[in-house]
C-alpha cells in the first residue's frame, strides 16, 4: 500500500511565514515537546530567536519556501459538521419559538433555560399571552390526536412537533403541546 502525504500548501506570503516562524520560536522557547523546530540544533535555534524581525522577513523570502502547511481534513470536515449542526440546532429553535412552543417543550427538547427562552421570544419579537392556550375544537382536536399516534416510534420529537407545526399551522405549540400532554 502506497502512503500519500496529506496536502500540503508552500506559504509564499511573507507576513504569514514570519508570523509562523515567530510562533514556532516561541514554541521551543516554551520546551514544547511537539515543536516543529526541535529538529534545528540548540544553537540554531538561538540563531532565529536572536535575529531582528528584518531578517527573519528576509529569511522567508529566499525564492524558495521554507514553511509548508498541511491541512487535516478529516478533522476540518468534522469542524464543519459540528458547526452546521449547532446552526440547524439554532435554526429549529427560533422556528419552534416563532410557531409559540411553550417553555417546557423547549426545555424538553433543546434543553433551553428559561433565560435562554425569554431571550429568543425577544429575538423573534414574539409577544405570548398568559395562561394556557384556548381549547381546540373538537374536530382539530381529533386530527392532531390521529396525526400524532401515526409516528413511526423511531421518529424524534422535534421531528414529530415539527410536521405537527408544519400540517396544523392555525395551532400554535403551545395548544398541541397542551392537548397532548392532556391525554397522557
Amino acid at each position: 500500500m502506497i502512503h500519500q502525504l496529506p496536502p500540503f500548501v508552500s506559504l509564499r506570503t511573507h507576513a504569514v511565514a514570519l508570523n509562523l516562524l515567530l510562533y514556532l520560536i516561541d514554541q521551543a522557547d516554551r520546551g514544547q515537546p511537539d515543536s516543529l523546530l526541535n529538529f534545528l540544533e540548540p544553537g540554531e535555534i538561538d540563531d532565529l530567536r536572536n535575529l531582528p524581525v528584518k531578517d527573519l522577513l528576509r529569511t522567508t523570502d529566499q525564492g524558495q519556501p521554507i514553511i509548508h502547511v498541511s491541512v487535516d481534513t478529516r478533522q476540518l470536515r468534522m469542524c464543519l459538521k459540528r458547526l452546521r449542526s449547532r446552526d440547524d440546532s439554532e435554526a429549529d429553535r427560533l422556528w419552534f419559538i416563532r410557531r409559540g412552543a411553550p417553555h417546557i417543550l423547549m426545555a424538553e427538547l433543546f434543553g433551553t433555560s428559561e433565560r435562554e427562552f425569554r431571550a429568543l421570544r425577544r429575538v423573534v419579537g414574539f409577544e405570548a399571552r398568559p395562561g394556557r392556550p384556548a381549547a381546540m375544537e373538537d374536530l382539530a382536536r381529533v386530527k392532531v390526536l390521529d396525526r400524532w399516534r401515526k409516528f413511526n416510534p423511531a421518529t424524534t420529537f422535534i421531528q414529530r412537533y415539527r410536521v405537527m407545526g408544519e400540517a396544523f399551522e392555525t395551532l400554535s405549540l403551545a395548544a398541541i403541546y397542551s392537548l397532548l400532554h392532556d391525554q397522557t
